[in-house]
Protein backbone atom coordinates (compact mmCIF):
# COMPACT_ATOMS: atom_id res chain seq x y z
CA UNK A 1 0.00 0.00 0.00
CA UNK A 2 1.97 2.95 -1.28
CA UNK A 3 1.11 6.54 -2.10
CA UNK A 4 3.52 9.26 -3.11
CA UNK A 5 3.46 12.66 -1.43
CA UNK A 6 5.46 15.86 -1.69
CA UNK A 7 9.02 16.43 -0.47
CA UNK A 8 10.20 12.95 -1.37
CA UNK A 9 8.02 11.18 1.18
CA UNK A 10 6.18 7.91 0.63
CA UNK A 11 3.44 6.42 2.78
CA UNK A 12 3.72 2.67 3.25
CA UNK A 13 1.42 0.52 5.34
CA UNK A 14 4.22 0.05 7.90
CA UNK A 15 5.33 3.68 8.15
CA UNK A 16 6.34 6.90 6.43
CA UNK A 17 9.59 7.00 4.47
CA UNK A 18 11.44 10.27 3.90
CA UNK A 19 13.65 9.83 0.86
CA UNK A 20 15.13 13.31 1.34
CA UNK A 21 16.87 12.03 4.48
CA UNK A 22 20.39 11.05 3.29
CA UNK A 23 20.88 8.48 6.06
CA UNK A 24 18.82 5.37 5.16
CA UNK A 25 18.68 4.34 8.82
CA UNK A 26 16.71 7.53 9.57
CA UNK A 27 14.33 7.42 6.60
CA UNK A 28 11.61 5.24 8.12
CA UNK A 29 9.25 6.45 10.83
CA UNK A 30 7.01 3.50 11.64
CA UNK A 31 5.00 5.58 14.14
CA UNK A 32 3.47 7.47 11.20
CA UNK A 33 2.10 4.34 9.53
CA UNK A 34 -1.68 3.90 9.26
CA UNK A 35 -1.61 0.88 11.60
CA UNK A 36 0.69 2.32 14.26
CA UNK A 37 -2.02 3.82 16.48
CA UNK A 38 -3.79 0.46 16.65
CA UNK A 39 -0.57 -1.29 17.65
CA UNK A 40 0.42 1.24 20.32
CA UNK A 41 3.41 2.16 18.11
CA UNK A 42 4.97 -1.18 19.07
CA UNK A 43 7.85 -1.70 16.64
CA UNK A 44 8.20 -5.39 17.55
CA UNK A 45 4.63 -6.03 16.39
CA UNK A 46 5.75 -5.38 12.82
CA UNK A 47 8.46 -8.05 13.08
CA UNK A 48 8.62 -11.82 12.87
CA UNK A 49 11.04 -13.43 15.36
CA UNK A 50 11.91 -16.06 12.76
CA UNK A 51 13.04 -13.45 10.21
CA UNK A 52 15.42 -11.15 12.04
CA UNK A 53 18.08 -8.87 10.58
CA UNK A 54 20.71 -11.60 10.78
CA UNK A 55 18.74 -13.71 8.28
CA UNK A 56 18.51 -10.94 5.66
CA UNK A 57 21.24 -10.13 3.19
CA UNK A 58 20.11 -6.49 3.14
CA UNK A 59 17.76 -4.40 5.28
CA UNK A 60 16.59 -1.36 3.34
CA UNK A 61 16.50 0.93 6.37
CA UNK A 62 19.32 -0.63 8.36
CA UNK A 63 16.87 -2.48 10.59
CA UNK A 64 13.87 -4.52 9.40
CA UNK A 65 10.72 -2.57 8.54
CA UNK A 66 8.44 -5.60 8.68
CA UNK A 67 8.56 -9.35 8.24
CA UNK A 68 5.07 -9.35 6.76
CA UNK A 69 3.62 -8.48 3.38
CA UNK A 70 0.33 -6.84 2.47
CA UNK A 71 -1.98 -8.09 -0.29
CA UNK A 72 -1.52 -4.83 -2.15
CA UNK A 73 -2.27 -6.01 -5.68
CA UNK A 74 -5.90 -6.73 -4.80
CA UNK A 75 -6.55 -4.64 -1.68
CA UNK A 76 -4.61 -1.55 -2.68
CA UNK A 77 -1.91 -0.89 -5.26
CA UNK A 78 1.75 -1.79 -5.36
CA UNK A 79 2.78 1.76 -6.25
CA UNK A 80 1.35 5.24 -6.57
CA UNK A 81 2.85 5.44 -10.06
CA UNK A 82 1.91 3.29 -13.03
CA UNK A 83 3.31 2.87 -16.53
CA UNK A 84 0.37 2.17 -18.79
CA UNK A 85 0.37 1.36 -22.50
CA UNK A 86 0.65 2.57 -25.17
CA UNK A 87 3.17 5.22 -24.07
CA UNK A 88 4.37 3.58 -20.82
CA UNK A 89 4.94 7.08 -19.45
CA UNK A 90 4.80 7.45 -15.66
CA UNK A 91 1.44 8.62 -14.34
CA UNK A 92 -0.45 8.60 -11.08
CA UNK A 93 -1.97 5.19 -10.46
CA UNK A 94 -5.54 4.67 -11.60
CA UNK A 95 -6.02 2.12 -8.80
CA UNK A 96 -7.46 3.18 -5.43
CA UNK A 97 -5.24 3.39 -2.37
CA UNK A 98 -7.59 1.13 -0.43
CA UNK A 99 -10.74 -0.95 -0.89
CA UNK A 100 -14.01 -0.96 0.97
CA UNK A 101 -14.90 -4.14 2.83
CA UNK A 102 -18.12 -4.26 0.82
CA UNK A 103 -16.14 -4.70 -2.40
CA UNK A 104 -14.96 -8.14 -1.23
CA UNK A 105 -17.07 -11.19 -1.95
CA UNK A 106 -15.81 -12.91 1.20
CA UNK A 107 -13.55 -11.43 3.86
CA UNK A 108 -12.74 -14.88 5.29
CA UNK A 109 -11.32 -15.95 1.94
CA UNK A 110 -9.22 -12.87 1.12
CA UNK A 111 -5.64 -12.57 2.37
CA UNK A 112 -4.71 -9.32 4.12
CA UNK A 113 -1.18 -10.09 5.37
CA UNK A 114 1.22 -13.03 5.36
CA UNK A 115 4.77 -13.90 6.33
CA UNK A 116 6.78 -12.42 3.49
CA UNK A 117 10.25 -12.02 2.00
CA UNK A 118 11.76 -11.92 -1.46
CA UNK A 119 14.80 -13.08 -3.39
CA UNK A 120 15.77 -10.06 -5.50
CA UNK A 121 18.24 -10.08 -8.37
CA UNK A 122 21.26 -7.82 -7.95
CA UNK A 123 21.95 -7.56 -11.70
CA UNK A 124 19.95 -7.90 -14.91
CA UNK A 125 21.25 -11.41 -15.55
CA UNK A 126 20.48 -12.44 -11.96
CA UNK A 127 23.92 -13.89 -11.45
CA UNK A 128 23.64 -12.67 -7.85
CA UNK A 129 20.62 -12.38 -5.59
CA UNK A 130 19.70 -11.08 -2.15
CA UNK A 131 17.17 -12.21 0.42
CA UNK A 132 15.32 -9.12 1.58
CA UNK A 133 12.03 -8.01 3.05
CA UNK A 134 9.02 -7.92 0.75
CA UNK A 135 6.32 -5.57 2.01
CA UNK A 136 3.88 -6.90 -0.58
CA UNK A 137 2.74 -10.52 -0.67
CA UNK A 138 2.30 -11.17 -4.39
CA UNK A 139 -0.39 -13.44 -5.84
CA UNK A 140 0.65 -16.30 -8.15
CA UNK A 141 -0.41 -14.38 -11.27
CA UNK A 142 2.24 -11.72 -10.56
CA UNK A 143 5.01 -14.32 -10.87
CA UNK A 144 7.14 -13.32 -7.87
CA UNK A 145 6.96 -15.79 -4.98
CA UNK A 146 7.02 -13.72 -1.80
CA UNK A 147 5.03 -15.62 0.81
CA UNK A 148 7.71 -16.90 3.19
CA UNK A 149 7.06 -20.41 4.50
CA UNK A 150 9.67 -19.99 7.20
CA UNK A 151 7.98 -21.80 10.08
CA UNK A 152 9.06 -25.37 9.38
CA UNK A 153 7.69 -25.12 5.85
CA UNK A 154 4.54 -23.22 6.82
CA UNK A 155 3.43 -19.58 6.66
CA UNK A 156 1.07 -17.62 8.89
CA UNK A 157 -1.64 -15.93 6.84
CA UNK A 158 -4.01 -13.25 8.18
CA UNK A 159 -7.31 -12.75 6.38
CA UNK A 160 -9.43 -9.63 6.08
CA UNK A 161 -12.02 -10.91 8.57
CA UNK A 162 -9.27 -11.12 11.22
CA UNK A 163 -8.68 -14.87 11.47
CA UNK A 164 -5.23 -16.38 10.96
CA UNK A 165 -4.45 -19.70 9.29
CA UNK A 166 -1.27 -21.67 8.76
CA UNK A 167 -0.63 -22.75 5.17
CA UNK A 168 1.80 -25.25 3.71
CA UNK A 169 4.27 -24.48 0.95
CA UNK A 170 3.02 -23.85 -2.58
CA UNK A 171 5.25 -22.93 -5.51
CA UNK A 172 5.43 -22.48 -9.24
CA UNK A 173 8.57 -21.66 -11.21
CA UNK A 174 8.70 -17.94 -12.14
CA UNK A 175 9.76 -16.76 -15.57
CA UNK A 176 12.78 -14.95 -14.13
CA UNK A 177 14.82 -14.90 -10.96
CA UNK A 178 17.04 -17.06 -8.79
CA UNK A 179 14.64 -19.98 -8.71
CA UNK A 180 16.96 -22.30 -6.80
CA UNK A 181 17.36 -19.81 -3.99
CA UNK A 182 13.65 -19.00 -3.92
CA UNK A 183 12.98 -22.67 -3.30
CA UNK A 184 15.81 -22.96 -0.80
CA UNK A 185 14.37 -20.04 1.16
CA UNK A 186 10.86 -21.55 0.98
CA UNK A 187 9.31 -18.65 -0.92
CA UNK A 188 6.05 -19.37 -2.69
CA UNK A 189 2.31 -18.77 -2.67
CA UNK A 190 -0.84 -19.59 -0.74
CA UNK A 191 -3.25 -21.83 -2.62
CA UNK A 192 -4.21 -25.30 -3.75
CA UNK A 193 -4.59 -24.59 -7.48
CA UNK A 194 -1.34 -22.75 -8.15
CA UNK A 195 -0.55 -22.96 -11.86
CA UNK A 196 -4.18 -22.77 -12.95
CA UNK A 197 -4.57 -19.18 -14.26
CA UNK A 198 -8.32 -19.25 -13.68
CA UNK A 199 -8.18 -20.01 -9.97
CA UNK A 200 -4.63 -19.59 -8.62
CA UNK A 201 -5.34 -16.12 -7.14
CA UNK A 202 -8.48 -17.29 -5.34
CA UNK A 203 -7.14 -16.50 -1.85
CA UNK A 204 -5.88 -13.07 -2.90
CA UNK A 205 -8.57 -11.63 -5.19
CA UNK A 206 -11.78 -9.86 -4.24
CA UNK A 207 -14.13 -12.39 -5.85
Amino acid sequence: MLSFGSNGKAQFWFGLVDYDQPDPTKQLDYTLGPLAKYMETNYEAFQCPDFGRELMDVARFGEPASGFGYNAEYLSRSSGIEYAPPTWSPALSSQPLCRRIGSLAGTAATIAFADAAGVFCVDFACTQSELRESWIVEPPSYDFPSTHFRHNGAANVAFVDGHVDTWGYGFKVPAFGDVARMQREHLGYVGKTIGNPLTEDEWYDRD
